[in-house]
């Protein structure tokens, strides 16, 4: 009989293995070990144990279910104050279950929203870019955790229960066959480059297993102009003999768009990639966003024809 059940931390062997068992497909996704869930996952200082539900059937585990954001940080950092609204929902950053037991989705949905009203929170949000950034960067989709197209029972279990698809995106890769050169700008750069320590950086910079990715930053006559962050990724299934990928975020300040500034960073950044060893490189960005889905296009990227992701919101829950 199926029961739902908070997270003890005497079943994290089986709780990994059910992770690995049932992301084993998803494109750009690492196999995990125990150690690395309770690393990045567990010890996340906003982790609640019991806004981790599992559907468990006599000694297995059927289905997970992760929600959180309880705890608000009483001092507003980078890696938090973009997180806006979200404090306010009733978030779910991770969501599996194998798709002959659709049961165990059905209720793990009902439990995690049930879980949510006693912490106060009437706005539900699943699988949003912004939900599951904090706990499962870098272990889901190459970055960003939305949910994966691939995996239609997931989303037909959202759908059923009354979310609503939102934030189309893909991942777009390109092959590195020689060492990219730099594109000059409109205006006088200077560049550093430092490590970006995991856990401190946003995702995709981290890393995965705690290595620590690499940000380049410029500034124009000592005003940030931009950044373009890189981690090298090991362990991904599905990254083909390519190994190691390499995953990246950029941007630009607005004031200083349309200046060849996110070129010049993302070149300086191919071309350190490829000094690393790295001979593929992945992004995610979204299927909606056209300028910069051209903007990569011009550079070499083409879309990963079964990348493709959507975030979730319940219905009467507004966007971000």
């Amino acid at each position: 009989m199926m029961q739902i059940s908070s997270f003890k931390h005497n079943i994290l062997e089986n709780l990994t293995a059910f992770y690995n068992s049932q992301t084993l497909t998803v494109p750009y996704t690492p196999r995990i070990d125990s150690e690395m869930f309770e690393r990045r996952v567990l010890q996340h200082p906003l982790f609640d144990p019991d806004g981790l539900l599992l559907a468990v059937d006599g000694n297995r585990i059927q289905g997970m279910v992760h929600t959180g954001f309880w705890t608000k940080p009483k001092a507003v950092t980078p890696q938090t104050s973009w997180l806006g609204p979200f404090w306010e929902f009733g978030t779910i950053v991770m969501f599996l279950f194998p798709r002959e037991y659709p049961e165990a989705g059905n209720c793990l949905i009902r439990a995690a929203e049930d879980y949510s009203r006693k912490k106060g929170r009437t706005q539900f949000a699943g699988f949003s870019r912004l939900g599951g950034y904090l706990f499962y960067k870098d272990l889901y989709l190459a970055g960003e955790p939305l949910c994966w197209d691939g995996a239609p029972h997931i989303q037909n279990s959202l759908i059923k229960a009354g979310y609503r698809k939102t934030e189309p995106t893909c991942l777009m890769g390109m092959r590195l066959k020689e060492r990219p050169k730099e594109i000059p700008t409109k205006i006088e750069l200077n560049i550093c480059v430092k490590d970006a320590p995991a856990g401190q950086a946003p995702a995709p910079f981290s890393g995965f297993g705690g290595k620590p990715g690499r940000m380049v930053l410029s500034y124009h006559q000592g005003e940030f102009t931009g950044s373009c962050g890189f981690a090298r990724l090991e362990n991904t299934i599905t990254a083909g003999r390519e190994k190691p990928i390499g995953a990246f975020g950029m941007g630009t300040a607005e004031r200083f768009q349309r200046q060849g500034v996110g070129t010049h960073l993302l070149t300086r950044a191919l071309g350190l990639m490829w000094d690393e060893g790295i001979r593929k490189v992945v992004l995610q960005t979204g299927d909606d966003n056209i300028p910069a889905v051209r903007f990569y296009e011009k550079l070499g990227f083409k879309t990963e024809p079964e990348a493709h992701a959507h975030g979730f919101r319940k219905e009467g829950t507004p966007e971000e």
